[in-house]
């Protein structure tokens, strides 16, 4: 295996997003089927949060603001996979998560259904077979 540049960097571990209610993030992702792995306080009151895909080594950080920082949702770009996009979005409707109303079919790069955690940005969902149209 190839490393960053010679750094000895492997791999991303967690993608640290501002979230100013983590609890009503935590609640979200775990209706999407994530689970919350590490849940501590974390210096003056803040507590550290990581939600993972159930199969995945990769999280989100789900961090308080700075203090007398506000947050705005934005694109974070994070791209989550399913073997099978039309069942998993048939799974977050039925669950009443917030989903586009019908999969995205656009095109060969792109096969997905946005979705919006509570103030946050939004989220794709694209079927393993086509991580390698995706690669750069």
């Amino acid at each position: 295996m190839t490393t960053a540049a010679g750094t000895g960097i492997r791999q991303i571990s967690l993608v640290c997003v501002p979230t100013p209610d983590q609890d009503k993030a935590i609640e979200f992702y775990e209706s999407v089927g994530f689970e919350k792995r590490t849940d501590t306080p974390f210096g003056g009151g803040y507590r550290w949060v990581e939600v993972y895909p159930p199969e995945g080594t990769a999280g989100i950080a789900l961090a308080p603001p700075l203090p007398g920082t506000d947050v705005q949702p934005v694109e974070t770009g994070i791209t989550l996979t399913t073997a099978n996009i039309d069942a998993t979005h048939a799974a977050l409707q039925t669950r009443g998560v917030d989903v586009d109303a019908e999969v995205s079919r656009g095109g060969r790069r792109f096969r997905g259904s946005r979705r919006t955690a509570p103030g946050r940005a939004s989220r794709a969902l694209l079927p393993d077979a086509r991580l390698g149209a995706r690669r750069r």
